[in-house]
């Protein structure tokens, strides 16, 4: 199945992704903090990653406050195969979503 939506003639890629399956198997959430707090491991595919405080993230363990930003409330997608990690300055949530 492919992931980018295409045209009516099912021939051009077109810029937009399917609505998401919010199912339990699909959307993952992860409290996050001061200490590095990781997933289980995520099927391989595209996910919609978004958190209600700012944070760093990085594929595998642990995160630190030098892997990737994520600003607050602002998703971002992301290929991942297997465990994400994240750590915030403050407690909040981080919601991975497969699309």
């Amino acid at each position: 199945m492919r992931i980018l939506k295409t045209d009516s003639d099912d021939y051009n890629v077109i810029q937009a992704f399917r609505l998401p399956d919010t199912t339990a198997a699909n959307h993952t959430t992860l409290t996050i903090g001061a200490a590095s707090a990781s997933t289980a491991a995520l099927l391989e595919g595209m996910y919609r990653i978004s958190s209600t405080v700012d944070c760093h993230i990085v594929q595998g363990a642990p995160a630190t406050v030098s892997h990737l930003p994520i600003p607050a409330n602002q998703p971002e997608y992301f290929a991942i195969n297997g465990v994400v990690s994240a750590i915030a300055a403050s407690a909040g949530t981080l919601t991975l979503t497969k699309v």
